[in-house]
C-alpha cells in the first residue's frame, strides 16, 4: 500500500513536471450570458464560452461540467461529454444552455447569474495513460462569469 502510494506521488510529480513544461493550459472565457426563451412555464439560458489552445498540438475535450445560477430561481448543473477537439493554436466557440423553472410573470430584468464551470482536456502522450491507470484527474480549463440579467 505505502509502496503503491509513493509510485502515484511520483508519477505526479513526474507528470507536473513534464505537462507543466511542455502543454500549457487553454484558455477558457465566458463571452456572453442571454436569455434566449420565454414561455409559461420557464426560461433558457445560452452561455458562450470561448476556448483557446495556445499548444501546438490538438487537445481532445473528454467533457465539460458546468453551473448557472440565476437569483430566485435556483441552479442548473450539467456535465456534457466533450466531442471537441482544440486545433493547435487555434479558438473555438461554444454554447452551453441552462433552463430555469419561473412563472411567466417573472421579473429577470437585473437579476443576478453565476457561471461557474470546466473543460476536462486530455494532454498527449504515453505519461498520460500511465496516470489513466492509476485514475488520476484530467487537467482542467476552469471559466467563471457574474453579472445581471439585462433583457
Amino acid at each position: 500500500m505505502a509502496g503503491q502510494l509513493i509510485k502515484i506521488v511520483g508519477l505526479t510529480f513526474a507528470a507536473i513536471m513534464l505537462f507543466g513544461c511542455t502543454v500549457q493550459q487553454p484558455i477558457s472565457k465566458v463571452t456572453a450570458v442571454e436569455i434566449t426563451e420565454r414561455s409559461p412555464i420557464g426560461v433558457r439560458m445560452l452561455v458562450s464560452v470561448d476556448i483557446e489552445n495556445p499548444n501546438q498540438i490538438a487537445l481532445p475535450v473528454t467533457n465539460i461540467q458546468y453551473s448557472v445560477s440565476l437569483q430566485d430561481a435556483g441552479t442548473f448543473n450539467f456535465t456534457e461529454l466533450g466531442d471537441i477537439t482544440l486545433s493547435a493554436g487555434g479558438k473555438q466557440s461554444v454554447t452551453l444552455p441552462a433552463a430555469f423553472a419561473l412563472p411567466e410573470d417573472a421579473t429577470l430584468n437585473g437579476k443576478k447569474y453565476t457561471v461557474n464551470g470546466q473543460f476536462f482536456y486530455r494532454p498527449p502522450g504515453e505519461l498520460r495513460a500511465l496516470l489513466d491507470q492509476y485514475h488520476l484527474p484530467l487537467p482542467i480549463s476552469p471559466f467563471t462569469a457574474s453579472g445581471n440579467v439585462e433583457q
